[in-house]
């Protein structure tokens, strides 16, 4: 996954470098970014959510801390969702380009 978002984005740069920033397939190249980022960061914070439980299969944690002292045991599961934010605004940088390269289109008729 991060090969084909490194490829994406080489190939979303490209045009910026020789000062065209809204060719076509911009918006479309960040839209899959966006999509990417999205699906990547679900699937690490499903694989963390596992490796939690399996941990805690794994490992005898009544008999580890079988002690008068301790009164409660809780499990806690924390859920990083700041790969939502970035895709949000990988999908309005798509928005952006896809209306820039409306108006470079309509620029590009009048003349």
């Amino acid at each position: 996954m991060a090969s084909y978002a490194c490829t994406l984005l080489r190939r979303i740069l490209a045009p910026m470098k020789e000062s065209r920033p809204f060719e076509e397939g911009m918006a479309r190249d960040l839209k899959k970014v966006a999509w990417l980022v999205l699906g990547g960061g679900l699937y690490s914070e499903v694989l963390k959510i596992a490796e939690h439980f399996l941990m805690i299969r794994a490992y005898p944690m009544e008999e580890i801390f079988d002690s008068k002292a301790i009164y409660m045991m809780k499990h806690t599961i924390d859920v990083d969702l700041s790969f939502v934010l970035v895709a949000a605004a990988f999908f309005l940088l798509s928005y952006i380009f896809s209306y820039g390269q409306a108006l470079q289109r309509e620029s590009d008729e009048t003349l």
